[in-house]
């Protein structure tokens, strides 16, 4: 465990250091005084949003019993408004609101024959996510490549706004006969913070490509939570044959993903 929490801040120690590298190398203290990339001002600093991700999996802590669940990853998607300060410079800063969908659990349960009075057994799956708003607070490097195209890389927080609460899910099903019907299986996951706005380091580089009608930016994302969004447990119990099985189970937030953004020019 130890080891596990060492790895987490060595990891995120070294995003906020290669941030802060990156910003030596592509930016001069003559950027910061005038204007770098004056073509940016022709654009709205107001931008659409659209964007794709696939997050982690439920990960199981220390579980036991013959049924081990694996989860599996989800993917996601957001749309909102972005707001690019300081367009022109090479260090620029981005915020906005986005309304994105965030996974609880996705799991699947495949029940051998010998416990239940069906056969053969068909895998069940076990689905919820949520949609939530999120606030980017990024600060953006810029270097120009080509007469249209800008190599960017944006670094800071994304800030999930998720309402503490919990979610479940059980499961019945006929045992050893059409007259013995058994809850056999549940899930459940938890928000257990008690603020609403949990923190998440991102690493996102990309380009700018810039054209008459509008400025584009396609990026690449990887999100890492500072906070576990969910922690909870699943429970397979009440077959025919096979002994209880159980386990705790935490799911990070971390993601990678893809965002396009669109910056039409000032009329």
């Amino acid at each position: 465990m130890v080891t596990n929490i060492s790895l987490n801040i060595n990891f995120k120690t070294a995003s906020i250091l290669l941030a802060v590298l990156l910003s030596s190398l592509f930016s001069t203290s003559q950027d910061l005084l005038e204007p770098a990339y004056p073509e940016f001002g022709e654009y709205k600093k107001w931008g659409y949003h659209l964007g794709f991700m696939t997050y982690d999996a439920t990960k199981n802590v220390n579980p036991t019993g013959p049924y081990v669940l694996d989860h599996e990853a989800q993917n996601g998607f957001s749309v909102g408004f972005t707001k690019l300060l300081r367009a022109e410079y090479a260090i620029s800063y981005k915020i906005g609101i986005y309304y994105q969908s965030t996974p609880v659990y996705k799991t699947t349960l495949l029940l051998r024959n010998e416990d239940a009075f069906f056969q053969p057994q068909r895998r069940d799956l076990y689905r919820v996510s949520r949609f939530n708003f999120h606030i980017p607070l990024l600060v953006q490097f810029k270097k120009q490549l080509d007469t249209n195209l800008y190599f960017n890389i944006e670094s800071g927080l994304m800030l999930a706004l998720i309402q503490p609460g919990s979610a479940d899910t059980t499961s019945a099903n006929f045992v050893t006969s059409l007259e013995d019907k058994r809850v056999v299986f549940g899930i459940r996951a938890e928000n257990i913070t008690q603020s609403w706005i949990l923190p998440n380091l991102i690493i996102s580089p990309g380009i700018y490509y810039m054209t008459e009608p509008a400025l584009y930016q396609l990026n690449f994302i990887y999100q890492n939570s500072l906070i576990r969004y969910y922690e909870g447990q699943y429970v397979v119990d009440n077959l025919a044959v096979s002994e209880r099985s159980e386990s705790d189970t935490t799911l990070s937030g971390d993601y990678i993903g893809i965002s396009f953004n669109i910056h039409l020019r000032k009329k």
